[in-house]
Formats: C-alpha cells, sequence, structure tokens
C-alpha cells in the first residue's frame, strides 16, 4: 500500500483476496467499501450519474465505471496530485475527474444533481461540515441515495490523533448529524445496511472491522434554505408551478403538500426559518398555502407574509389556523402571537393600500372559520345564549381559529362580502354565523343608556333555566331576613331584664376603676 497526501493507492491491484492474503488491513478497509457500494449500486438501478467525491486516486470511481458502463461516473477531489494520479492511471470512455471542493460545490464542480453520491472518509477531513452535508443533499435527487462512510470511535473525538482528520464521530453522534439531512438512514447497528454480508468475509479472515454507521445508505435527502444566498431564479431549490406547500407542518403534512418547518422531522422536505429565510420557490409558483398553529409562534410575520405573497400565483388561496385569541390555549409557552379577527381585518379590509405596498399585492378577505367544541355549543344553546354574541364578547368560546384569504397580484373586478361560520371541527360541515345585519339605532343607544343608569335591577328576561336557581336564592334571602329580625329582637328583650341591667352597671363600675388607676 501507498500514501499519496492522505489518498490510498492501491499499488497490489484491485482484487481484494490480494490483500486479504497479506493481512493488509488499510488495504482491505478501502477497497472493501466500494466492493460493497457496487452491490448497493446494482440494487439502486437504473441510474444516470454517480459522483464519488473525495475519490482520491480514482481506484473506487475506476471500479462503478468498469462495473457500470452505462453509467456516467464523477470523480472529485480537492487534492491537485491525486486527481492527477487518477487521470493517468484509472481511466475509462464514462469516467470523468475533476478538481473539486465539497464546501465550494458550485464553483469547482457544478450545478449537476445526480442519482447516487458515494462519500467515504471524507467527513472527518472537513472543517465546515455543515456547508458540505447541504451541498450533496441540494446535488442529490430527491430519489437519491448517498453511501457514505467515516471513522466512528467510542466517543465523539473533536482532536483526534490522526493529524489529517478534524473530528471523529461516536454511533449515535452520526446517526443524529446525518439525521438532520436525511429522513432515511441504513445502518449496521439495526440490521437494515443492505448487503451488510459483504463484509462477513472480514470475520472469516479475523481482520477486525467496526461496522458502526460505517458505511451507511441515505435516503429521501432534506433540503434546507440558505439563508445566505439571494433569492434569484438561478438559485432557487425548486422551480415548479402550481405548488401546494404546508408552512409549520412539523411531523402532520397536509396530504399532497410540499412540507417546510423549522425543524427536520419526517414529513419535512424542506427546513426553513420562516423570520429568516426566503421561501425556496419561484415567483408566483404556488397556489395555496395551509399554515396550522405556525403563526403563534413567530414574532412578526410579515417577512413570511412578503415571501407568501411573492411566491403565490395570482387568486391563490391561503388557508391559516391558529388559537383563537380570546382561548386559553392561546397563550401557552412559545405563542408569541394571538390571533383573531382584527390582524385579518388590518390587510385586508381597513388598511388595504398601505398593507399592499408591504405585500406587493392585494390579500382579500374570504372567510373565518370558528372551531367551538360540541360541549360548548351545547351550552350555549341551552342557556339560549346568541353565538354570534358569545363570540364577540365571551372567553373561552372558540378553540380554534381559521381564515381563508385570496392573493390577487391584479385587482379584483368585484370583492364579495367575506364569510363567517363555525363547526365543531375544522374537517366537519361549516354552518353561516348569522350577524346582525341593522345597526343599533341612536333610539336604542338611548334606552340601553338608560336602562343601565337605573340604580333598580330591572331583568327584563330571564332564561328559563335560570328562574329555579333564582327562586331558591330568593327563598333563602327571605329566610335570612327572618333570622335577622328575630335575633334583633332576642336582644332587645334580654336588655330589659334584671341580669343583663346587673351586668351592665358591673361593667360601668369596672371600667370607673381602671381610669382611676
Amino acid at each position: 500500500m501507498e500514501i499519496i497526501d492522505e489518498h490510498f493507492v492501491p499499488l497490489a491491484g484491485l482484487d481484494l483476496e490480494t490483500y486479504l492474503n497479506n493481512q493488509d488491513v488499510g488495504g482491505v478497509h478501502h477497497l472493501i467499501r466500494y466492493i460493497w457500494a457496487l452491490e448497493v449500486l446494482a440494487d439502486l438501478s437504473p441510474l444516470n450519474c454517480v459522483l464519488d467525491i473525495a475519490c482520491g486516486s480514482g481506484y473506487g470511481s475506476y471500479l462503478i465505471a468498469k462495473k457500470f458502463p452505462n453509467l456516467s461516473v464523477m470523480g472529485v477531489d480537492y487534492d491537485t496530485s491525486a486527481i492527477e494520479y487518477a487521470q493517468q492511471n484509472y481511466q475509462l470512455p464514462n469516467l470523468q475527474y475533476k478538481l473539486g471542493d465539497g464546501t465550494r460545490w458550485q464553483e469547482t464542480i457544478g450545478n449537476t444533481k445526480f442519482d447516487c453520491i458515494l462519500s467515504f472518509d471524507t467527513l472527518e477531513h472537513v472543517v465546515h461540515r455543515e456547508i458540505m452535508m447541504q451541498n450533496l443533499v441540494e446535488h442529490l435527487e430527491s430519489t437519491g441515495s448517498l453511501l457514505f462512510s467515516t471513522p466512528c470511535s467510542g466517543d465523539l473525538e473533536l482532536e483526534p490523533n490522526w493529524e489529517y482528520h478534524k473530528i471523529e464521530y461516536s454511533a449515535a453522534s452520526l446517526y443524529n448529524f446525518l439525521s438532520r439531512y436525511f429522513r432515511t438512514i441504513y445502518h449496521s447497528e439495526d440490521d437494515s445496511l443492505p448487503h451488510i454480508n459483504v463484509f462477513n468475509i472480514l470475520k472469516e479472515r479475523n481482520l477486525r472491522y467496526c461496522l458502526k454507521m460505517n458505511p451507511v445508505v441515505c435516503q429521501d435527502p432534506i433540503l434546507i434554505t440558505n439563508p445566505y444566498l439571494k433569492i434569484s431564479k438561478t438559485n432557487l431549490i425548486l422551480t415548479e408551478t402550481n405548488l401546494k406547500i404546508d408552512l409549520g407542518c412539523g411531523s402532520c403534512k397536509k396530504p399532497g403538500t410540499l412540507g417546510l418547518d423549522i425543524h427536520a422531522q419526517p414529513g419535512v422536505d424542506y427546513v426553513v426559518n420562516f423570520e429568516k429565510d426566503p421561501l425556496p420557490f419561484a415567483d408566483q409558483a404556488v397556489q395555496s398555502v395551509y399554515s396550522s398553529h405556525c403563526l403563534e409562534h413567530l414574532s412578526n410575520p410579515i417577512k413570511l407574509f412578503q415571501e407568501i405573497s411573492r411566491v403565490c400565483q395570482d387568486r391563490a388561496t391561503l388557508e391559516f389556523w391558529t388559537p383563537y385569541a380570546w382561548e386559553n390555549s392561546a397563550f401557552i409557552i412559545d405563542h408569541k402571537m394571538f390571533f383573531n379577527e382584527d390582524h385579518y381585518y388590518h390587510i385586508c379590509l381597513w388598511f388595504v393600500d398601505f398593507w399592499k405596498n408591504i405585500l406587493n399585492t392585494r390579500w382579500v378577505l374570504k372567510e373565518f372559520t370558528y372551531i367551538i367544541e360540541p360541549a360548548t355549543l351545547t351550552e350555549l344553546y341551552e342557556n339560549k345564549i346568541d353565538l354570534d354574541f358569545a363570540i364577540k364578547y365571551y372567553k373561552g368560546i372558540v378553540k380554534e381559529f381559521g381564515t381563508t384569504i385570496e392573493v390577487c397580484h391584479t385587482e379584483p373586478t368585484t370583492i364579495s362580502e367575506y364569510k363567517r361560520t363555525f363547526a365543531v371541527n375544522r374537517f366537519e360541515t361549516r354552518y353561516p354565523i348569522h350577524s346582525p345585519s341593522i345597526p343599533p339605532t341612536d333610539e336604542k343607544l338611548k334606552q340601553a343608556l338608560e336602562w343601565f343608569s337605573q340604580q333598580t335591577d330591572q331583568l327584563e328576561k330571564i332564561p328559563n333555566s335560570l328562574q329555579p336557581c333564582l327562586n331558591l336564592y330568593q327563598k333563602q334571602y327571605q329566610q335570612t331576613l327572618i333570622q335577622l329580625e328575630q335575633s334583633q329582637e332576642l336582644i332587645k328583650a334580654m336588655e330589659n331584664t334584671k341580669f343583663w341591667k346587673l351586668r351592665k352597671a358591673w361593667l360601668n363600675i369596672k371600667q370607673a376603676l381602671q381610669l382611676s388607676k
């Protein structure tokens, strides 16, 4: 075995058996990963293009290109001498080498997306590992796979003994790191690693090889928006149109949508900080936006609203769900805004021109939907309390609050009256809320002022359900008055008794003696 810089050169050839017979542990470790990769790549076929990042002297890229002559293979390394050696010793018609840097991807490697990327013993050499991983994800097809390995020690090592290594992961820390960028990780720890039997030959020859997270197969990449890139047609992650997106989807993404969230987890297609990052879509590419219990977690949603306006098509639909401002759950920990109708009146009705300048489009209010739990709705009915009145003036009636808005890049010719509806949950039938259509007159206002200014109680209407309680309270009140009168009469009678008079005289003498002292 020979080392150029830290790259392995298989001077004994590319037959694994030779290295096994010679007990060449270093040679075996380098070759067997590519032999394993050949088996995995065969399962992943058909493939069009494969990248071997940090290909070193090129022997692994050569093995892949030779096994799959119809596959376009690119070997990339940052080391000039390694690329020169590969070009001189491992050439095939379907194989090319390029001098490149995984942390400076576009300027050194280009914009090609690959069906599969191999990264063997690479990450431990990189200082800016997050940048490299993001580049790997962005240049991997959405259905692509990453075949990955890096040395895994017992503990996370930030200062490894090997001079070329910047970090060495533990199995757990590596899994956590990769999980930020891929939803699916196949590894030996749970026996999900494909073709793990390739490594059995090492046990048979008594050669030590630690399989912990080394290698792994990563799939279902998670795209993370780069906040330092200025939005333009050339660097948007996704340029398709007629998209449906779910903002703040968490692990419960709405079916048929692309999920965006600040945290990488199952169901999240794009990891985005809504208060800092642009949405990763082209202008007017989105036909509908759905968001459930996300907006209340933002300190200021204006930047997100601007981005929504940018990416939405003309007449796109927005559907926002939040806790209602006058309900206890609106005020739990981590909620920063408390939404009610006025937030949307301000944008859609009261200050249209002001917000049109900020959003660069017009938002037209279409519907408010109030979710009221069945028990609450039943109690309102039993007490004959008007629903519109209860929503406006009572606390704790509405559980959650839905708003539907239409985005209009062109001025609408007519704007219909928005609707107010209620339902027992957002997926059940919605019923209209009947609001008073006639505003209060001056005469009604005068009557109200007179009624409230009077000192005597005027309960004009008492619900039938409250009448028994009122009767009971009145009876208890009368009994208390009778007891009070009886007590007063008893005290008056006692004052006229001989005992009471003697007791009063004694108290007067006692008081006089105390004063004389």
